[in-house]
């Protein structure tokens, strides 16, 4: 009986055992079904092996007219941001994938596409997917995993050939996470060189392990001094650059603010980044970007700005490219962007937030010579003129680029965006300088004596165009400051600035 007893408990004790261990094991997986909601899917990974995936860059590497898509998923900006410096970087284009409903609840709609293999429509496609030799794909990590737009993205064209990078924005999940999820849609595809990037400072490093350096940017046979002579746009600068401690001035907290204007039935978005200031009125700068940029290209001008008091109005230019702004690059002039330009101003004169007598005009590259020709047609309401390396070659790189007029298609490759008639048609016959010297208040002119892509005689000129000027040089700079170049640069405004009377 003692013995039978015995079996008897020591069965109850196995199967209590095994009920806890079946148990825990039920919960392991709930829990991993839960935070990797991809877990359990059957996912594939047909991509091409190392050897091909090899083989396939040295081909690519290996030709002299290398496009650069960088392609991205951004829901707070923050890979956005990264996405914009890879552009910048590589003289690539830049593509914003925007699914069609966007998401009232991210954290259960996120995890709920993922987990359910969903392929949500997006807003916009790419037309010209044909061209791009290296496809950049930036996102988020969500759940382990890529969001789903991304899978939507890979899957909706034949990326065959081209050489595909992915890159992630993640505090802590690193990009191996999401690797599998991205792979279920890469097909036959050459995926190379997948990085999690958390800064801008990173970006130089990883290009050249990719080997993607300067050799890539050059997307045209290289022209003469006069025209535009490196398919790289100027330098975003890195977001969260430090905010400087300057003399005299108070440090303000300060909110963005999306404001979106109209101009001939067109969207020109933009962000204001307006000091905490109690309800005063303060001056207001505008942050006019370069070729191809977006309202984030000024971004950290503009942080620097409203931290000490001053409003910033950071846009895209319709049809600038890459932009929240209606309009298509091949609709874009410079004269279009000037028409924009008009429209902010008179709009700024309204806004509760603005001193209407204090609204200044800065412009970075293409966007310096826009603000110098808005503020020449309209002096009254112009009270201060801030350029940064302005691209006053306009004219000469188009009539470096065509011939004739009658020469000029539809559309053309114009340095690192598509262009059309209407860019050359404005510029064909005038003369920016003859125009800019209407602008008789005092102007701050700044350029790096190392631009290699404006030289430095066009601002050379403007200087002795303008009837005053403060002229800057700064030594070693190139097209975009970045670093201390970035810090001399921000002194010299706010010195303006307080020269002009606006702080």
């Amino acid at each position: 009986m003692c013995v039978r007893r015995a079996d008897s408990e020591a069965k109850k004790g196995l199967i209590a055992v095994i009920t806890v261990i079946v148990i825990i094991a039920f919960a392991f997986a709930g829990y991993n079904f839960y935070r990797y909601p991809a877990m359990f899917r059957n996912l594939s990974d047909n991509s091409l092996s190392d050897s091909q995936v090899e083989e396939v860059r040295n081909e690519i590497l290996s030709g002299s007219d290398i496009k650069v898509l960088v392609a991205y998923f951004s829901y707070t900006g923050t890979t956005g941001s990264i996405a914009d410096a890879i552009r910048e970087k590589t003289g690539g284009d830049l593509f914003e994938i925007t699914p069609q409903n966007g998401y009232s609840n991210v954290y259960a709609e996120s995890k709920s596409e993922i987990r359910g293999n969903e392929r949500p429509a997006l807003t916009d496609t790419v037309e010209n997917m044909e061209e791009y030799d290296i496809v950049f794909v930036g996102y988020p990590v969500w759940w382990h995993a890529t969001p789903a737009p991304i899978n939507t993205f890979l899957e909706s064209y034949d990326l065959t050939g081209k050489l595909i990078i992915p890159f992630c924005t993640s505090g802590g999940s690193d990009i191996d996470e999401t690797m599998p999820t991205f792979l279920n849609s890469c097909d036959g595809l050459a995926v190379y060189g997948e990085r999690r990037i958390n800064g801008t400072s990173q970006l130089d490093a990883w290009l050249s392990e990719l080997g993607l350096t300067g050799e890539i940017r050059q997307s045209q046979p290289k022209q003469e001094e006069t025209a535009v002579q490196d398919t790289v746009p100027e330098a975003v600068q890195e977001e969260s650059t430090k905010i400087l401690e300057l003399e005299n001035l108070p440090a303000y907290n300060y909110q963005q603010q999306e404001i979106e204007l109209d101009n001939q039935g067109q969207r020109i978005y933009g962000i204001a980044y307006i000091p905490d200031t109690e309800n005063e009125k303060v001056p207001l700068v505008v942050c006019a970007h370069g070729l191809g940029g977006s309202y984030r290209s000024n971004e950290a001008y503009a942080e620097q700005l409203a931290s000490h008091g001053i409003a910033a109005y950071c846009f895209d230019f319709r049809g600038g490219g890459g932009s929240r702004s209606d309009g298509d690059t091949t609709e874009m002039s410079v004269m279009t962007e000037v028409s924009d330009l008009e429209v902010i101003i008179e709009a700024a004169a309204e806004w509760n937030f603005v001193d209407e007598n204090k609204i200044v005009l800065l412009g970075t590259s293409q966007g310096g010579i826009t603000s110098a020709i808005a503020a020449a047609r309209h002096t009254d309401e112009v009270s201060g003129l801030v350029l940064m390396y302005p691209a006053f070659l306009v004219s000469d790189a188009v009539h470096e680029q065509f011939d004739s007029i009658e020469e000029v298609p539809d559309s053309f490759r114009f340095n690192w965006i598509t262009a059309g008639r209407p860019y050359v048609e404005d510029m064909w016959d005038y003369d920016v300088y003859e125009e800019i010297g209407n602008y008789t208040e005092k102007v701050l002119l700044m350029h790096g004596s190392a631009d290699g892509i404006v030289p430095l005689s066009y601002s050379d000129r403007a200087a002795e165009t303008y009837e005053d000027v403060e002229y800057y040089v700064i030594d070693g700079a190139g097209h975009g400051f970045s670093g201390s170049d970035f810090d001399e640069a921000v002194r010299y405004i706010f010195n303006y600035l307080q020269e002009i009377g606006i702080i």
